[in-house]
Parts: structure tokens; C-alpha cells; sequence
């Protein structure tokens, strides 16, 4: 876990708490709590709304690796296809007409990510986004892991 890149309080005292306990923050959240918030599932994925949603974003949810891994390339062939499912899942049951994707894999000194078990961002923003009069202000940011020079 890399709590320093945690964006609110609740979540951080959520991390404190699995550290303490020398365990994953999804692993407790998921198996210990029952999957508090689960919508959805396949034997290899969970999704859930995000309980930490990036500002502006008008749905955001996640979909979790049901057993702990850290990295896309420990997945088999038969998690990869059902990850299309869950995400497929989303977009028919919110009705969704674009949305994007996001995953942060590896070392999370590099990625800006809090929690070191795969899971995947579905997020679509409010209506400004995509529109040509934007401005930067008006989209979905989050770190990538990297900073301006």
C-alpha cells in the first residue's frame, strides 16, 4: 500500500487498518467485510461503485481481482476474458454510452496507486467531458504517476 497516495481521510484509516493487520485493504474489504458495496460478480472479478470517486466523475467503479493479485501479468487467460465481462456488465446495466478504463500495474512508486491488488477504474465523467469547449478544469484528473518538470 502506498497510503501517501490516498485522497481522503476515511481511506487512509481504512489503510492504517489493514496495515496493522499486515493485510491487503481490497482482501479485508472484500472477504472480511462481506464485499461491502459488491454489485456484481464472476468467479474471477468483483465490481463495486469506488468509495473514493475521482471529482468529476459521474460513475466510477471499480473491478477487483477476486484472489489477490498484484499484476495484469499474473492473470490467466480465463480472468482476462471474464475482466471483459465485468466491464461489459457495467456499461449494459448503467446503460452507459462511453466510459474509460483505467489500470495502474506494478510498482506503485511509479504509478501514483494506493493499493497493490489489481483492479480496474470504469469511469465515465459529466457531460462537459468531451465537449470541445473544455477546459482542463472541467475533466476527470487523476495521477498518473508522474510529475511536471
Amino acid at each position: 500500500m502506498q497510503i501517501d497516495n490516498a485522497r481522503h481521510s476515511e481511506q487512509v484509516a481504512r489503510m492504517q487498518e489493514a496495515e496493522k493487520k499486515n493485510e491487503c485493504f481490497f482482501c479485508i474489504d472484500f472477504t472480511s467485510r462481506g464485499a461491502s458495496g459488491k454489485i456484481w460478480e464472476n468467479p474471477f472479478w468483483f465490481v463495486k461503485p469506488n468509495d473514493y470517486p475521482y471529482n468529476g466523475a459521474e460513475h466510477h467503479y471499480l473491478v477487483v481481482a477476486q484472489r489477490h493479485v498484484t499484476e495484469i501479468r499474473e492473470l490467466s487467460t480465463h480472468e482476462k476474458l471474464a475482466l471483459f465481462e465485468a466491464v461489459e456488465w457495467i456499461k449494459n446495466r448503467f446503460e452507459l454510452d462511453g466510459f474509460s478504463v483505467f489500470v495502474r500495474s506494478g510498482n506503485m512508486r511509479r504509478t501514483a496507486a494506493t493499493i497493490d491488488h489489481l483492479h480496474f477504474h470504469v469511469i465515465v465523467g459529466g457531460e462537459k467531458v468531451g465537449d470541445e469547449k473544455n477546459k482542463l478544469e472541467d475533466l476527470i484528473v487523476a495521477p498518473v504517476g508522474f510529475k511536471k518538470k
